[in-house]
């Protein structure tokens, strides 16, 4: 019989921005404000569960006038990169804040999500694993980023707190292009 288990894990994660399902921009009392639904793709390397194609559905508010301090959340899924088999399901929290060296926009988040079993384990091997871990990227100018997962390199975790207002006429409209 085996008993329960906690151990560390780590990813480093690499994607781009693949596309954009809805985008708006909208004045407000502290400056120009995106909204935007996006997708980015790539790669998770690192512990066996966490390793295979990332994808990374978001929906991003920020402060452009502030550069692009605001927040972000969505799904993270990561899958076999030989049989496509969904291995990781996540919810994802963060938050969004300039970078001046590199430029870009930093992200710090937490993702809350499962592990899922391999129909090809051996029996009693268990079933889904919880996952919860903090992680950092930076998104660089052209929309792509390079982060990690539960580890401190390459980029080191900063800790930021933001109070937004996203309510009013400006509320995103998911799937819509507005400019």
């Amino acid at each position: 019989m085996t008993g329960p288990a906690t151990r560390g894990v780590r990813a480093a994660l690499e994607a781009r921005r693949v596309s954009v399902h809805g985008e708006r921009y909208c004045p407000g009392p502290d400056g120009l404000h995106r909204f935007a639904h996006e997708t980015y793709e790539g790669t998770s390397t690192g512990d066996e569960e966490l390793t295979g194609r990332f994808v990374l559905e978001i929906e991003a508010t920020d402060n452009v006038t502030r550069g692009f301090l605001g927040v972000a959340t969505g799904k993270a899924t990561i899958y076999d990169a030989v049989t496509g088999r969904l291995k990781v399901t996540a919810d994802v929290s963060a938050i969004d804040s300039p970078s001046v060296d590199p430029p870009g926009v930093r992200v710090d988040g937490f993702v809350s999500g499962h592990v899922l079993q391999d129909p090809a384990a051996p029996p009693g091997a268990g079933g889904p694993k919880v996952l919860f871990a903090n992680f950092s990227v930076r998104l660089d100018v052209t929309a792509a980023f390079i982060g990690n997962l539960g580890a401190d390199g390459p980029v080191a975790p900063q800790n930021t707190a933001v109070l937004q207002d996203a309510e009013g006429p400006c509320r995103p409209q998911r799937g819509r292009n507005e400019v």
